[in-house]
């Protein structure tokens, strides 16, 4: 699986939409992923969307193409804006 990110929108230094979070969110994960084995995945299953400063990702990695065994996950976000930039606390 391939991880696709774009650069977040200028928004005067709040987050204020849920594309943002996904956004940085997705980048996190593709700063991961391009530091590992191409041969190892990390696979986004789901994303919440309920709040645009708090973010819960599951997810579950793959070892070419094929589920890795006990790699099933849930991580917990919390995006703050420092200095005009969106980061993970």
């Amino acid at each position: 699986m391939e991880i696709h990110a774009t650069q977040p929108k200028k928004d005067n230094g709040e987050l204020s939409n849920m594309e943002n979070v996904e956004t940085v969110i997705l980048q996190f994960f593709k700063k991961f992923t391009d530091s590992v084995s191409t041969d190892l995945q990390f696979v986004i299953d789901d994303i919440s969307d309920e709040d645009t400063a708090v973010v819960g990702v599951t997810w579950h990695l793959e070892w070419k193409g094929k589920n890795f065994p006990f790699s099933k996950g849930c991580s917990f976000y919390r995006l703050e804006v420092v200095k005009g930039q969106r980061q993970i606390m």
